[in-house]
């Protein structure tokens, strides 16, 4: 665990896709504890929770779209490296940089079309609404939309040079090592 004062140093754009992606995970043990009391009291009881599903539906939704930024930092999303590990180091660099600025504009056209639908849902005279819990289907669009922003803003200034700062956790946050070819 990197101390507070490393914490600090990091960039701006990098706190924030952590704190983002963390939120995330908070969001995402919610689901779980749902889930898991649902099934216990299921078995205990046979009386689950009511809507169950419907709130692992919108919160995995929310979470999924806030690790977003944190997978782009930590160079994550699906690639395939096969014929980029026989370029030198400059020509990957500039391949990186390629990809940032698409997954920023890829971020960019969903942070795009997920406001219209948002909008959509949320100024109509019919509103979608779950079926059990008859919650409001827009409530699920507000923390994607600040995710997309998030991941758009994070590719960008990975597009434009800025880099995660390095630190002992980063290699233990994903797999395989902290991302990159």
């Amino acid at each position: 665990m990197v101390s507070d004062q490393g914490a600090r140093r990091r960039p701006l754009p990098e706190r924030a896709a952590r704190l983002w992606a963390l939120a995330g995970g908070v969001v995402l043990v919610a689901v779980m504890a749902v889930t898991g009391t649902s099934i216990v009291l299921d078995l205990a009881i046979r009386r689950p929770i009511t809507g169950d599903f419907e709130l692992t539906q919108l919160g995995c939704a929310i979470a999924v779209f806030a690790f977003l930024p944190f997978a782009q930092l930590m160079r994550a999303h699906v690639s395939v490296d096969l014929f980029i590990q026989a370029l030198r180091p400059g020509v990957q660099r500039g391949l990186d940089r390629v990809v940032d600025v698409l997954m920023a504009g890829l971020a960019l056209l969903l942070l795009w079309r997920m406001s219209l639908g948002f909008l959509g849902y949320y100024v109509t005279d019919y509103p979608e609404v779950t079926p059990i819990l008859q919650i409001p289907i827009w409530w699920a669009f507000p923390p994607i939309l600040v995710s997309l922003a998030l991941w758009a803003a994070v590719a960008g200034w990975m597009a434009a040079g800025g880099r995660p700062a390095a630190g002992i956790d980063d290699e233990a946050a994903m797999p395989g090592g902290a991302g990159g070819h």
